[in-house]
């Protein structure tokens, strides 16, 4: 049999299937709803009879290793998943055998679409309460960061979310991987880097975060949560950048987010209207409003915040102007010039460009990329920001619907079609142990508005004057 030990086994296969050998390994359902499938950290899923039909929709399966089908269901697994075995997302690899049955089996090569999601699962027959103290009684350093007055009430399919320190996240996601687990749980990091375990978005400022965790307290169930004020700070924070409108706080009381909010305001002792505007002026106010190009990101899933940003900046597009910034491995590298020639020869004019203070350094650096300049997937670190280059495109290039989408805000895409490109060429020179991301650059004119105010304070009003 398979070496694969995690089993998900869906339909009426799960009444004659004898599945004593795998003990903790393997979760069976009857009857199942299309989002079942996706519910579980399973290698990999059996289907038969009904349930096929919700593996139609790749997205439902793209997570496990192989999908087994019945024999006696051949001629549903064809009318499944031959388009995918065609596309070359799935191949055909046999038959194995389980329990006395013998199962058509389909290995999914599709990896790109499979990707890394800081969504992780743990065994159902562990109370929530248990899962943390485990962790609290592990010395993991991790915030249990909202609902939890809720975590006996908590509903099977409801997720818990942690903040978690980027040394602890891969232990805390290898050590409930050894298990099926079908409750849901989403592993957030201070940088969103961690190799598989982070999609690449940190879910608050970097700094923030590590705030967050040296400041939490433990509660009287052993579970580590954020301090009153940072709990207040960080809910609000979820509540209008990662929900906005689709929290619908401003719907008042007997709304969960205007009720949660309100019992934290009073707590802490602050008193305005709870709207998603003031609740975003009262973040600021605090230092919890990320940078332009965190919030842009955001913006994509959140309707009310891209409408926001689209008004408060409305007047300085079009400028076609851009700002790179190399990092301060391209100092070790000892190419600084080269790399600016390149940007002057591919017909990018240069209106301003130099050494960014070292002591204001941190200041920027919080700024810009949500104030992580970590190392990433690169084999060597990049560094901190070393030296901007200011630039306006007299050659624009309109941006397409996948640009535009990953980037509502950008107006000319050639910046970051030329950064790409030019970040492999010069890489290419180097060992694979020496590559590194040496540059970044804004990806619209309203992030480099807000760049050039960070890094030449008071320039951007002279450079955005210029159409």
């Amino acid at each position: 049999m398979t070496s694969l030990r995690k089993f998900a086994i869906f339909g009426p296969v799960t009444d004659r299937l004898d599945i004593s050998d795998l003990k903790e390994s393997c979760f069976s359902k009857r009857h199942a709803v299309p989002g079942d499938l996706a519910q579980n950290n399973a290698d990999v899923i059996i289907l038969s009879g009904k349930t096929l039909k919700y593996a139609a929709r790749f997205r439902t399966i793209k997570h496990v290793q192989q999908v087994w089908v019945p024999k006696r269901d051949f001629a549903g697994a064809v009318i499944c998943f031959g388009r995918y075995v065609i596309q070359g997302r799935m191949a055909y690899g046999g038959v194995e055998t389980l329990g006395g049955r013998s199962f058509l089996v389909f290995n999914l090569k599709d990896k790109k679409h499979r990707g890394i999601s800081n969504r992780i699962f743990y065994p159902a027959d562990i109370p929530p309460k248990v899962l943390l103290q485990g962790f609290t009684d592990h010395r993991f350093n991790y915030v249990l960061l909202r609902w939890q007055d809720h975590l006996d009430t908590l509903p099977a399919d409801e997720d818990l979310d942690l903040l978690v320190s980027d040394d602890d996240a891969l232990l805390i996601k290898n050590q409930l991987n050894a298990r099926i687990g079908t409750r849901p749980l989403d592993l957030h990091t201070v940088s969103g880097t961690v190799k598989n375990v982070s999609d690449g978005l940190a879910y608050f400022p970097p700094h923030l975060s590590k705030e967050l965790l040296e400041s939490k307290k433990e509660n009287a169930d052993r579970i580590y949560i954020p301090n009153p004020k940072y709990h207040l700070l960080s809910f609000i924070y979820h509540t209008i950048y990662q929900k906005g409108d689709r929290s619908k706080v401003e719907s008042g009381k007997g709304n969960r987010f205007y009720d949660q909010i309100d019992k934290l305001m009073k707590a802490e002792g602050v008193e305005f209207e709870i709207t998603l505007e003031n609740l975003d002026s009262y973040l600021e106010t605090q230092g919890w409003k990320p940078a332009f190009d965190t919030l842009a990101k955001l913006s994509t899933n959140n309707t009310w915040l891209r409408d926001r940003l689209m008004k408060q900046f409305a007047e300085i597009q079009d400028t076609n102007i851009t700002v790179f910034i190399f990092r301060e491995v391209v100092e070790k590298w000892g190419n600084l010039q080269d790399l600016v020639k390149d940007i002057r020869d591919s017909d990018f004019k240069i209106l301003r460009e130099g050494p960014l203070d070292k002591n204001e350094v941190p200041r920027i650096a919080q700024g810009i990329r949500g104030g992580d300049w970590s190392q990433g997937n690169w084999p060597t670190d990049g560094g901190f920001p070393y030296y901007a280059v200011l630039v306006q495109d007299p050659m624009p290039v309109a941006p397409n619907s996948y640009i535009k989408k990953k980037s509502p805000f950008i107006t000319n895409a050639r910046p970051n079609l030329f950064k790409e490109k030019w970040r492999k060429k010069v890489n290419s020179g180097f060992p694979a142990e020496g590559k590194a991301n040496f540059v970044h650059c804004s990806d619209s004119e309203l992030e480099a508005y807000e760049y050039i105010q960070l890094i030449f304070p008071g320039e951007g009003e002279k450079w955005f004057s210029q159409k």
